[in-house]
């Protein structure tokens, strides 16, 4: 067996956000989902949409 190369596939779907179809980064290893504020606020949401949480996301790549 030759020793080979595995390249993750990243999958994007077009989700439905309040009438805006946006392309979200399916990570099914993920423990959390995030949208860039940037991103929140072209969608026209509402900011009383928005929660505070205590929890700091960090990265371990």
């Amino acid at each position: 067996m030759k020793n080979s190369t595995v390249r993750p596939i990243e999958w994007y779907e077009l989700i439905d956000i309040s009438g805006h179809m946006t392309p979200l980064k399916i990570e099914t290893g993920s423990q959390v989902n995030l949208v860039t504020y940037s991103d929140f606020k072209r969608l026209n949401l509402s900011e009383d949409k928005l929660l505070k949480t205590p929890v700091t996301i960090s990265s371990f790549s």
